[in-house]
């Protein structure tokens, strides 16, 4: 059996991307049933060029693991000081100020002042955590604007809820969602129980990070609809560097700081990082303890994922969640005539490449 993992919320960011691009098209329709009608033109699409037998659409519950996991080891790991009634971070081998809400690294120089004559924070370390701005997991990301919508976006956001439910219904699928978990953890999870059980798994999302798991499983192939990547366990030479990099290096983009250096002034950087991994030095070059960190932070391997939150996604799966009401394709703004023609590779590829389009 092949069985597609899909990250909704990359699903819906496309099919609400596709309708604002063309939403003064789309007024008359209203824009909530033209996403649902995009939505359905873009799995339809996928199931003819994909063949996948079943789906999973794998969704985020926040807050997630991964922030408490952040702040956690901030709070054993590193510490503020405080010197000429100014607080700083010490962290990843350097100092950090405070400057206007913006995180600073000091100079090494003044630096070795601050260590040398600075004493370690009275207050507790959350006291001082709440006026400093130490790293959050995916904090920097901006949210979406949905005020070109001509609905209240609180509105769309509950309709978006409830379309998972519904496609699952209509694609032998289940929805996935567990407390703490996102997509990625889902995803890392799903893997695992097809390759227990002998099946094939098709992961469709833009988030690179998801590549990894076709390293890990032979019956994993991930697809990057936005960039047309593909990944498969042949590719493993390839994806494990990759994966060793952002775990040694960072991740700017969820927020992950580089490792700090067992020698050297701050955290490693993406392209050192990867000079440590060609010449697999990391045991002598990098502090163990910001390496275990990263690595719970990056790997998607369900050993790197907290039990309970594994146990969590499990159950979830064995719920075999759907839409229990009955459900067509016709509902969903997909018409007999669109079906048919969408079943045709051809179409079903132009009517993918449109939707990518930027």
């Amino acid at each position: 059996m092949k069985i597609a993992v899909i990250d909704y919320s990359m699903l819906r960011h496309i099919s609400t991307w596709s309708v604002k691009k063309h939403q003064n098209m789309n007024a008359a329709e209203g824009h909530l049933n033209c996403i649902a009608q995009r939505m359905s033109e873009i799995l339809y699409s996928l199931k003819t060029i994909e063949k996948f037998d079943s789906c999973v659409f794998a969704l985020d519950s926040k807050p997630y693991w991964r922030d408490q996991e952040m702040a956690h080891f901030y709070k054993t790991n590193t510490q503020f000081i405080t010197h000429e009634d100014q607080t700083y971070w010490s962290a990843y081998g350097a100092i950090y100020a405070n400057e206007e809400g913006k995180r600073v690294r000091v100079k090494k120089k003044d630096a070795e002042i601050i260590l040398a004559e600075g004493i370690e924070s009275w207050e507790e370390f959350a006291k001082d955590a709440e006026d400093f701005p130490l790293p959050k997991y995916k904090g920097h990301r901006k949210p979406l604007d949905y005020s070109w919508l001509d609905c209240d976006p609180a509105k769309f956001f509950e309709f978006a809820a409830k379309l998972p439910l519904l496609y699952a219904k209509l694609l032998n699928g289940i929805v996935v969602e567990s407390k703490g978990a996102e997509a990625d953890d889902i995803a890392g999870v799903a893997c695992k129980r097809a390759a227990d059980r002998g099946n094939d798994i098709l992961l469709i999302s833009g988030d690179s990070d998801w590549a990894q798991l076709a390293a890990y499983y032979p019956n994993v192939t991930f697809y990057d609809p936005y960039r047309e990547k593909r990944f498969t366990h042949a590719d493993r030479a390839e994806l494990i560097p990759k994966i060793q990099t952002k775990i040694i290096g960072g991740d700017s983009g969820d927020g992950i700081i580089g490792c700090s250096q067992k020698s050297g002034y701050g955290p490693i950087g993406e392209t050192k990082a990867a000079q440590v991994v060609e010449a697999k030095a990391w045991d002598e070059k990098i502090e163990p303890n910001y390496l275990g960190h990263n690595k719970r932070m990056v790997r998607l391997h369900p050993d790197c994922i907290p039990f309970d939150i594994v146990a969590g996604i499990d159950a979830s799966i064995n719920a075999k969640v759907k839409s229990q009401q009955a459900i067509t394709w016709e509902d969903m703004n997909l018409t007999q005539s669109r079906m048919n023609e969408l079943e045709i590779s051809t179409k079903a590829e132009e009517l993918w490449n449109k939707v990518k389009e930027k």
